[in-house]
């Protein structure tokens, strides 16, 4: 027969797996995403996904297994609490990394960028409290039992403070300067994203603070850290497509104001046209009257300026984009 133990480590073997299924099936569909419309918030979304799943690996599932594994040794309770500790500590710079990426991607939805100084201040500061966790887990050894859990909640409410920070200025970003995009369908499509996500992560922290409250707290708080990315992708995922479907009703004169804003020449803007007429690079030297390698030194230029990889990259940013977004 099965034992109480027995069934609750297959509980939790389940658990890890449904939840990197989770994670697995975010980082794929942001992949897939990014190299179907190379735009760059989904390229840094894409980041943000692999550096949030590293750390959930790592720092939650890899802590998770550590404790329950040692729970059947006769450990002190100082020293269970240092060992718990050590694998979130040394995967935080991971963690780190996707809040400074996702800060990153409210930045770009809003034709904004993150100036160095920032980014510099950012890090500066995640380094020092990084440095000050580390401290604290080699303190543990120091600090009598029952200070223990008064120390581990207040390292918990550290967490909680840096990554609401990391929200805010996200979110300060995505409903400032949201609110001023001139297309209305792209601002609808921004401020719709930071509801769904805003909703997500404040419920993602309500779980993590609490999850030595409840008994199914814990698996409920895992389950949306590696799932809760799935649902914004979906409705980019969704939202692209629509827009890529109607992107033949723009203007003549938002394609000229896109080519103005990214220094696109009037030779490269014929090409561009061809290209989006499904010229080849061989048709469009003959049309042009030049040369079949000078068609590629200005395909590679055009890529390189509205940051796509391809034409076809190219091509669903022209007809599929709001060109108030491009950066």
């Amino acid at each position: 027969m099965f034992t109480a133990a027995y069934l609750k480590d297959i509980l939790m073997l389940v658990l890890v797996l449904v939840s990197l299924g989770a994670g697995t099936a975010s980082v794929l569909l942001a992949n897939k995403l990014n190299r179907t419309y190379g735009f760059n918030y989904l390229r840094s979304y894409e980041y943000y996904q692999v550096l949030s799943i590293i750390f959930g690996v790592f720092g939650l599932i890899g802590t998770m297994l550590i404790r329950r594994i040692l729970m059947d040794f006769s450990i002190e309770a100082r020293l269970l609490v240092t060992i718990v500790q050590m694998l979130p500590f040394l995967s935080l710079p991971f963690l780190m990394a996707a809040w400074y990426m996702f800060i990153r991607i409210s930045a770009e939805l809003v034709n904004r960028s993150l100036s160095i100084s920032f980014t510099i201040l950012f890090f500066s500061i995640q380094f020092v409290l990084f440095l000050v966790y580390g401290f604290a887990i080699l303190k543990f050894t120091d600090i009598v039992d029952e200070d223990l859990e008064s120390i581990t909640e207040l390292i918990k409410k550290v967490m909680i403070a840096m990554h609401l920070i990391t929200l805010m200025i996200s979110f300060y970003l995505l409903y400032f300067y949201g609110r001023r995009l001139k297309d209305m369908v792209h601002r609808k499509m921004v401020l719709n994203f930071a509801h769904i996500f805003l909703l997500i992560q404040l419920t993602t922290i309500i779980l993590f603070y609490l999850t030595d409250k409840g008994k199914f707290i814990p698996a409920a708080y895992l389950l949306l850290y590696f799932s809760g990315g799935i649902l914004p992708l979906l409705y980019l995922c969704r939202r692209l497509k629509i827009d890529t479907v109607h992107g033949d009703a723009l203007t003549r004169a938002d394609i000229n104001d896109l080519f103005k804003r990214h220094g696109i020449s009037k030779r490269e803007q014929e090409i561009v046209d061809k290209i989006c007429a499904g010229l080849t690079n061989k048709q469009i030297a003959d049309a042009l009257f030049i040369s079949l390698q000078t068609v590629k030194d200005h395909s590679h230029n055009i890529y390189k300026k509205l940051g796509v990889k391809n034409r076809v990259q190219m091509v669903n940013k022209i007809k599929g984009s709001d060109f108030s977004t491009f950066i």
